[in-house]
């Protein structure tokens, strides 16, 4: 369980929000997909991710799975910027803060992975 001092969006916070697990069989697979924008996700279920790590996935292209230094362009009007970049746009535009304390979390993991990047605060 990774321990945060603070949740950047306060108490507004709802639990459970954009998370969808799912389970099979005999046993529980936690997987996760925090829907950023309609067509931008943070998943942790492609073959690309790495010790839990997550991917940005954009539903618009051929979903192509981002790293956040990959350079790409979510939306016209956003431009070409590192995907670092566009989920912290993505998660700092839903106000009240709809994520969990899992959520935030894995978008911390998810921009940890360039500590050059930007970062949650």
């Amino acid at each position: 369980m990774i321990n945060l001092p603070s949740r950047p969006c306060g108490s507004r916070c709802r639990p459970g929000i954009g998370v969808l697990l799912h389970g099979s069989g005999g046993f529980e697979s936690n997987i996760m997909e925090i829907q950023l924008t309609p067509s931008l996700v943070l998943t942790d279920e492609r073959a690309e991710c790495r010790y839990g790590i997550p991917v940005l996935v954009n539903r618009q292209d051929d979903a192509t799975a981002y790293g956040p230094a990959d350079i790409f362009q979510a939306y016209p009007s956003w431009g070409l910027q590192p995907a670092a970049h566009t989920v912290i746009r993505a998660f700092r535009t839903k106000q009240p803060c709809p994520f969990s304390d899992e959520e935030v979390a894995a978008v911390r993991l998810f921009l940890g992975q360039w500590p050059d990047g930007p970062q949650l605060q």
